[in-house]
């Protein structure tokens, strides 16, 4: 798997770069992000597929939300992407948006991973009436690669606020989809920090909040700034266990790839 792995990303990597060329643009961030949710996506898929040949299946279904209720980690590229959807709202929908962020963002801010779980404050882009992501074509990759094979554990989770009782097992998730896809993520954002722009990832709903209240942090993320406030890992993670920075992560794995 691990061979499988570093080839899939130096392909991807090379594409982006090829994508986002020697000086990147907002387009050719937004094209570059684009391709990579469309390969991770379609290894998705057919992961997924495969899986459900085999008998497994997963529960996730249209309007099924409980997952939308916690931390989601996006890098900035995906953020833009998540922004450019929603530039393309009617005002007064993007109004209705500003008014909600307004509101949860001094509330998500000063949550770990875990109190955001227990507060079941939802996604920025959650249509609390029907259930659906609000910007699915621009949702970003742990959102894509989180698959569930019990909706109902899902469900108990989240009236649980988050936390396990006597007895109870953790949801059980999809794994084969998450290193295929967290590869082809890899590969864009080696691309990204690799011609000066920041990969720290930020919380979506913050991250979303700060560029609408001032849409020029993208402008200085692409100068090569790090506008966006970054999102601590969660604590059982491999960074957090290091404790290193999501750009010395990525730094290492180039290192690791391309300069043996």
């Amino acid at each position: 798997m691990a061979g499988g792995l570093d080839a899939l990303i130096a392909k991807a990597y090379g594409a982006a770069l090829d994508t986002l060329g020697e000086r990147p643009t907002r387009e050719g961030v937004l094209a570059a992000i684009r391709a990579g949710h469309e390969a991770a996506q379609g290894l998705i898929d057919e992961t997924a597929a495969e899986v459900a040949a085999s008998g497994r299946r997963v529960g996730c279904k249209s309007g099924c939300s409980f997952c939308c209720h916690q931390h989601i980690a996006a890098s900035p590229a995906e953020l833009l992407g998540v922004f450019d959807a929603v530039s393309s709202w009617p005002a007064d929908r993007q109004a209705d948006l500003r008014r909600r962020l307004d509101q949860d963002a001094p509330r998500i801010a000063p949550l770990s991973h875990a109190e955001r779980r227990a507060a079941r404050i939802p996604c920025a882009m959650l249509d609390r009436k029907s259930g659906l992501c609000t910007a699915y074509t621009a949702r970003p990759i742990p959102c894509r690669s989180h698959l569930s094979l019990l909706r109902t554990a899902c469900e108990r989770e989240f009236r649980n606020k988050g936390t396990l009782r006597p007895g109870d097992k953790p949801v059980p998730v999809l794994q084969e989809p998450k290193p295929l896809a967290g590869a082809v993520l890899v590969a864009v954002e080696l691309a990204l920090d690799q011609r000066g722009l920041s990969v720290e990832p930020t919380e979506l709903s913050l991250g979303l909040h700060a560029a609408l209240a001032d849409p020029t942090l993208f402008d200085r993320w692409l100068a090569g700034e790090s506008p966006f406030p970054v999102l601590a890992p969660p604590p059982e993670s491999r960074r957090a266990r290091l404790g290193l920075t999501y750009t010395a992560m990525i730094r290492a794995e180039r290192e690791r790839l391309f300069q043996k």
